[in-house]
């Protein structure tokens, strides 16, 4: 199965508007190129839309991105070159999800990408540039059978350095394993164990399309670093939810703040596995 999600968040008209597709591997429909073959994932537009969605790589080593949704009135054409090297997420690339080691991926990251082109949101069509982060991740289970989802974050700091953290939580509640990687500004990353950050929630959001209450507002501590920081959405309402495959989840624009409330990074927040759902339909 291919499956595509694109969402937009208008921090001017406060709102956020997500699209999806899914489709089977096939031709005219969807598929993933072999190795040295282009685009690197494809499938056909939604619903309503003529063309197809797109993932790819540049003939000088970037990578392009098109998708639109002409119901939803969104779109993205965008080119990505990178600023910084590959981050491994962990030894070797390995990223372990459960103390047992039974769960794991193959991670790595692009933390800053040089971005340029067009995204458009409603009657708008805006020419774009600035910072954008790629995870590509892959693995044969997601999480332990123990656990019931994560807390995901990625933020690009303003004094050059980059951080990824996650924590996954278990069915009862508790969190049960995260790892971080704290990258320096010219590229070089360190590992940090679970005891060595803390995410403290400080205040949820209901959504009003699920019933799921996520914690959107967090308190941010990595002691290596003598870090501390608050993290905020710069949109409370950035839920995703998924018309062809049910799936729900929140994941959305932050920006991280001191303890004076100055500025000191933005980047993206993925909340899964909080409940509410929507029917899924038959394909």
């Amino acid at each position: 199965m291919v499956m595509g999600h694109l969402a937009v968040s208008d921090l001017v008209r406060n709102q956020h508007v997500f699209s999806e597709v899914l489709a089977r591997e096939m031709p005219l429909w969807g598929g993933f190129a072999s190795p040295g073959q282009e685009p690197i994932a494809w499938s056909r537009a939604p619903a309503g839309t003529d063309g197809i969605w797109v993932f790819g790589t540049t003939a000088d080593s970037g990578f392009v991105v098109r998708a639109r949704d002409a119901v939803k009135g969104i779109a993205v054409e965008l080119t990505l070159h990178a600023d910084t090297p590959p981050v491994r997420q962990g030894p070797n690339g390995l990223s372990v999800k459960n103390s047992s080691g039974t769960a794991a991926s193959l991670y790595y990251s692009i933390p800053r990408l040089r971005t340029q082109g067009t995204i458009v949101s409603g009657h708008d069509s805006l020419a774009v540039s600035g910072l954008s982060w790629l995870d590509r991740e892959w693995s044969s289970v997601g999480l332990g059978s123990e656990q019931a989802g994560w807390d995901w974050f990625s933020l690009q700091l303003t004094d050059g350095r980059s951080l990824m953290l996650y924590r996954l939580r278990a069915k009862n509640g508790g969190a049960d394993f995260g790892r971080a990687t704290l990258v320096d500004s010219s590229g070089v990353p360190r590992y940090l164990s679970f005891d060595e950050w803390t995410l403290t929630p400080r205040a949820t959001w209901k959504s009003p399309h699920t019933g799921a209450e996520y914690p959107i507002s967090w308190t941010v501590s990595v002691f290596p670093a003598g870090m501390a920081f608050d993290v905020e959405p710069l949109l409370d309402d950035q839920e995703n939810v998924g018309d062809r495959s049910g799936v729900a989840y929140w994941e959305g624009a932050i920006v991280a703040r001191d303890k004076d409330n100055r500025e000191i990074g933005r980047g993206y927040l993925e909340l899964t596995g909080y409940g509410g759902s929507k029917a899924r339909p038959e394909l």
